[in-house]
């Protein structure tokens, strides 16, 4: 028996124990490609699922994601190798990262208090600074920040550029770029362009002086092959190059023309100090275009003069990204998902070479929802359906249409049917399909709106949440239709819940909460409750309480009385988009800032700054039987058991991390339980045993071996 001492935190253990079972899993569709980065033989890969490590010359490669790694939040958006082989990744929503190779650190915080989210564009300056073009503060698009980090301190720089618009938000900073001198060229939204001499804007050129016509804007900035700044401009399908010459700014022609056919996307220059441009042409049946420039004259290429162009992609054509030292041009196919096929190529101007940086053969880039049949298979809801069955992962098309959006999936527990809602994008009208484990069955509504959500009750009876249609329902013989008409609700059906009564209770648009019982219906507002006419959602609880949420703090109704329920109490965190219970009774809340749990005592917080989670935006959640808890972000979907998930995989198929799977240890006693600040571990047998010892935020504080 052997005694350990630690100070200022209580351990609490359960029996059985586990170790090393991991309490986070990741799921994210990869085909959009950010960004990528070579070195030696190893090519770098971010997507928006993450980062993906791949071994140019064996095919092997290794996959980072916040659950398997130091990453942190869904995605990366910019990779840059420093000279000593570190890299800096830009999250898509974690923050600015720092990996070696082996550690990874983690910075979420600038010294004004602003927390860093996205990382677009990473450059260093001559002195080793970084310039990081980032969004803060929320995850709007257009509110961008240009912020520089000298190894110690970050230091808010889009400030000395010009404003944030205060009515819509946008930044003043819309691209950078840093000359061999060391100089920051900015161009902004509304000040036009300005150059940083690293003490002060030393030149400043008003949007005046570019000749910009009406909807013609500036878009990128590039330091070109003399060391001057080079503008993009777009205007409907066309770009124009803006070149610096003495104090004027003029038009510089692309082989000899002013416009481009197409928009330019991509500018840059490669180790032998040539310029490229990609430019893409949404034009049907319009090639794409390529340009180089050797600093005396242009070349152009389409896309159709690229011999053996891989056919892996339909619809899709190859966007130039990079162009390497050995010549070697490489593109990256965009797909907007059900391709499970490399999207990166080199091509050497004869063959080309895919890479495939899949992490999860997940069909869809965006996720909507995530359902469990009876036989435990997990199903994705998106465009297309994902089906895994614990090996195999099959996307499915229920509509056999390629347009297909998923709205929700339930599993009818009676005859264990899945039911899913989606709009198929056509003409069809297909509402809400029935999978009886073998075949579809499509189902439309009367007018053909699209359906949000169906419920099956205890005595097998349909309730169908529709668009534009009403509340549906079926009796097993005839379908019945409620909206303004017949009943208290509107047309537009918001959410659906049923209670342990088998009550139906419904909120609509401006029409409250209402409740339909034996032919009669109760209907709860602004008039006789605090709920408000527009409520998001409905949940009801293990103990048949119905939770509304309408802005503010959730409101819980016990039959009798509406009790707000205080999940943002100090926080600001005014959005709440859904909750559930998990089997321990705790309650979830999802939110625009945070995933919250209430366990009967604390609110804890989940964020990307202090767990695994994917995203700190959640739409919805979901428990599973093994209650695992899935958290949807649309982007990609994250799950959370803080016994440890024992039926997932965790690992991507094809990463070279180790699975470390769950292994139950002999028997082991704790005691004082709870502890005082020191406890005894006993165990039986001789067998070696590591322990981990975490605060209820689920953070490690302490790993605990025997001898």
């Amino acid at each position: 028996m052997r005694s350990i001492s630690y100070l200022l935190f209580f351990v609490f253990f359960a029996m059985p124990m586990f170790a090393q079972a991991p309490k986070w899993a990741n799921y994210i569709n990869d085909n959009r490609i950010y960004c990528m980065a070579l070195e030696g033989d190893y090519l770098w890969v971010g997507s928006q699922a993450g980062l993906t490590k791949i071994n140019r010359t064996t095919g092997e490669k290794q996959s980072f994601l916040p659950s398997n790694s130091g990453l942190r939040g869904f995605g990366v958006s910019s990779i840059y190798i420093a000279p000593d082989g570190v890299k800096w990744i830009g999250g898509g929503s974690g923050g600015l990262m720092r990996f070696d190779g082996t550690n990874w650190q983690q910075f979420n915080y600038i010294n004004t208090g602003d927390t860093l989210i996205q990382i677009s564009k990473i450059k260093a300056a001559p002195n080793g600074d970084l310039w990081l073009y980032s969004t803060v503060n929320s995850y709007c698009g257009g509110c961008s920040k240009l912020i520089k980090f000298d190894g110690n301190a970050f230091t808010r720089m889009d400030e000395i550029f010009g404003q944030t618009d205060p009515i819509s938000g946008v930044g003043s900073v819309k691209d950078f770029d840093i000359a061999p001198n060391g100089d920051v060229w900015v161009v902004t939204t509304f000040d036009g362009v300005k150059r940083f001499d690293g003490a002060a804007v030393v030149e400043t050129y008003p949007l005046s002086d570019f000749g910009l016509t009406n909807f013609e804007y500036l878009e990128k900035l590039v330091i070109g092959q003399d060391g001057k700044p080079l503008l993009v401009t777009s205007k409907s399908n066309t770009s124009k190059i803006l070149k610096l010459s003495g104090d004027q700014w003029g038009v510089w022609p692309i082989d000899g023309i002013d416009s481009t056919q197409g928009v330019i996307r991509n500018i840059f220059t490669d180790a032998s100090n040539n310029l490229w441009l990609f430019s893409q042409v949404t034009s049907n049946g319009v090639p794409d275009l390529y340009y180089k420039f050797d600093g005396v004259d242009w070349q152009t290429w389409s896309s159709a003069d690229l011999p053996n162009v891989p056919a892996s992609h339909p619809n899709s054509e190859p966007h130039l990204i990079y162009v390497d030292t050995e010549g070697h041009w490489w593109f990256n196919h965009y797909t907007l998902g059900g391709i499970h096929a490399p999207k990166l190529f080199e091509f050497d101007g004869v063959n080309w070479s895919g890479y495939d940086n899949e992490i999860f053969p997940l069909g869809s880039s965006y996720i909507e929802d995530v359902g469990f049949d009876c036989e435990n298979n997990i199903w994705f809801g998106g465009n297309p359906l994902t089906r895994f069955d614990g090996s195999n992962w099959t996307d499915i098309n229920p509509a056999n249409n390629s347009s297909v959006q998923v709205y929700s999936i339930t599993t009818d527990t009676i005859d264990c049917n899945l039911w899913i809602t989606f709009n198929d994008g056509s003409s069809s009208n297909i509402g809400f399909t029935k999978y009886d484990g073998t075949i579809f069955t499509n189902y439309s509504t009367p007018n053909g709106s699209d359906v949000f959500k169906v419920l099956i009750g205890t005595n097998g009876a349909i309730w169908v949440a529709s668009s534009y249609d009403g509340l549906g329902h079926f009796d097993g013989n005839n379908w019945t239709w409620f909206d303004q008409n017949n009943s208290p609700l509107a047309k537009y059906i918001i959410d659906i819940a049923l209670d342990q009564e088998d009550r139906l209770w419904a909120t609509s648009h401006n029409k409250g909460v209402s409740v339909y019982e034996n032919g009669t219906w109760t209907t709860y507002n602004s008039t006789n409750s605090p709920v408000q006419d527009i409520a998001p959602w409905l949940y009801v609880d293990q103990s048949d309480n119905i939770w509304v949420w309408n802005g503010g703090s959730p409101l819980k109704f016990d039959g009798v009385n509406w009790t707000p329920f205080p999940v943002n109490a100090g926080n600001g965190y005014d959005w709440i988009y859904s909750m559930a219970q998990d089997l321990d009774g705790n309650l979830w809340f999802c939110s625009y800032y945070a995933v919250y749990e209430y366990d009967g005592i604390d609110l804890i917080t989940y964020k990307i700054e202090n767990s695994n989670i994917g995203a700190n935006l959640a739409f919805k959640i979901k428990v599973d039987a093994y209650n695992n808890k899935w958290f949807i972000h649309g982007v990609g979907v994250s799950v959370f058991n803080e016994d440890g998930i024992t039926n997932l995989p965790i690992n991507p198929p094809t990463s070279s991390l180790p699975t470390e799977e769950p292994t139950v240890c002999t028997a082991m006693r704790i005691y004082p339980n709870p502890s005082n600040g020191s406890f005894w571990v006993e165990t039986t047998g001789e067998g070696a045993w590591t322990a981990t010892v975490s605060d209820l935020f689920g953070r490690q504080l302490r790993s605990i071996k025997s001898s």
